[in-house]
């Protein structure tokens, strides 16, 4: 008969089906194939009535790896992202910057910073209506928190605005801890078509402003012993773009000033991130 349920094989259908093989391992296929699983069988049964798995020495001492990951993947998995309570107030979350803050990816900063419970300013360079709105929000939202918030206007790419705007920002709360430089614009061009202007403006709010905000910030923060600086720096930086060169050598800049940063201010932890394109206001060119 052919294999049947139970796996047996038997050596007569064998001989037929491979005259070489009869006789000649057919016995032992049906012999071990049914003894050698019953004998295992029964040892395992045996050995897990005799040693529990808690008292067996061969048995690892740590769970089993799966749930080991499991339970390791659970503790370095935060839970869902919840905004702090208005009754955590015991830590002191500092007081953040960010230029270009009123809107797009300044403005979702801003309100993140808020809602963690930070004192925030941010800079905006038109529309003193729409910037004191957002501020007036973002103040509600800082109250929570016994913190506040200010709109600040001036021109990124003017070193003399920049240093007003820090001195500002340090007059009205006090202290600066946090500087997010995101203020920038974008003039897209090939380049036989940029013009100096077209070059020389972006170059100045992309990269200039951050750098003079980031010098007037960090004579403070070096008064304090502290401080954290972050650029907001782009992928186009580092892959470039067709009708971007302007865009591309201002935010490839910024990595170059973050890494001087840091080597020059150790304690001040200088990043720089590098968002892909978004649908804010400066993709937009408004």
């Amino acid at each position: 008969m052919p294999i049947g349920a139970k796996g047996v094989v038997d050596p007569a259908e064998l001989g037929r089906q491979s005259p070489r093989l009869a006789g000649r391992g057919g016995a032992f296929i049906n012999q071990s194939a049914d003894a050698s699983s019953r004998t295992g069988l029964h040892r395992r049964r045996a050995h897990k009535v005799a040693c529990p798995a808690s008292q067996c020495p061969n048995s690892p001492a740590r769970p089993h790896p799966t749930t080991h990951r499991k339970r390791r993947h659970a503790r370095s998995s935060p839970p869902g992202h919840r905004h702090p309570r208005a009754d955590d107030r015991q830590a002191d979350r500092g007081v953040a910057f960010v230029s270009g803050g009123t809107r797009g990816i300044g403005g979702a900063i801003a309100r993140s910073l808020a809602h963690q419970g930070a004192t925030v300013a941010v800079g905006y360079s038109r529309n003193p209506a729409a910037a004191d709105q957002f501020a007036a929000d973002l103040s509600r939202t800082c109250r929570q928190f016994g913190a506040s918030a200010s709109a600040h206007q001036g021109n990124v790419g003017s070193a003399a605005d920049c240093r007003r705007t820090i001195a500002e920002v340090v007059d009205t709360h006090g202290r600066l801890d946090i500087l997010i430089n995101n203020a920038g614009i974008t003039i897209d061009k090939t380049v036989t078509e940029l013009t100096d202007d077209d070059w020389s403006t972006v170059l100045a709010v992309n990269l200039s402003g951050a750098f003079f905000l980031s010098q007037a910030a960090l004579a403070h923060m070096l008064d304090r012993g502290t401080g954290r600086i972050v650029n907001v720096s782009s992928v186009v930086g580092e892959t470039g773009n067709i009708g971007q060169a302007n865009y591309a050598a201002s935010k490839s800049g910024l990595f170059g000033l973050t890494k001087t940063l840091a080597k020059e201010a150790a304690f001040t932890l200088a990043k720089s991130c590098c968002p892909s394109a978004d649908r804010s206001p400066c993709s937009r060119g408004d």
